[in-house]
């Protein structure tokens, strides 16, 4: 995807109503959706990726890796990471053969 696309996948998450499930086959573009998200909503940079993967435990290929720090200059702002981030947690079902994400709030316990 290029940064126009990249834009509004990250603008249509955002404003999609809320819980919202992103799913593909293996996890690897629901993994990079939610993380072009986060990167937007919380101003990442290219020096979060392997931050954000390592802290969260996802499960995500280097080459995605690799695209998502080429990404990330198109998303968000230049400021640096937040202090305080929202929880993660990768949620997999066996049945389904897919991820889901939940992500909540530190202070207000809120979740998406």
């Amino acid at each position: 995807l290029e940064a126009p696309s990249v834009d509004l996948l990250v603008g249509a998450i955002a404003r999609l109503p809320r819980p919202l499930a992103i799913q593909c086959g293996d996890g690897t573009r629901s993994s990079a959706a939610f993380l072009l998200w986060l990167a937007d909503l919380n101003g990442y940079r290219r020096a979060s990726v392997d931050q954000l993967v390592n802290d969260l435990l996802l499960d995500v290929p280097f080459e995605t890796k690799q695209w998502l720090e080429y990404q990330l200059p198109a998303v968000g702002s230049a400021e640096p990471l937040t202090a305080r981030s929202p929880e993660v947690r990768q949620l997999f079902d066996p049945e389904l053969s897919s991820f889901m994400y939940l992500a909540h709030c530190p202070d207000s316990k809120e979740a998406v």
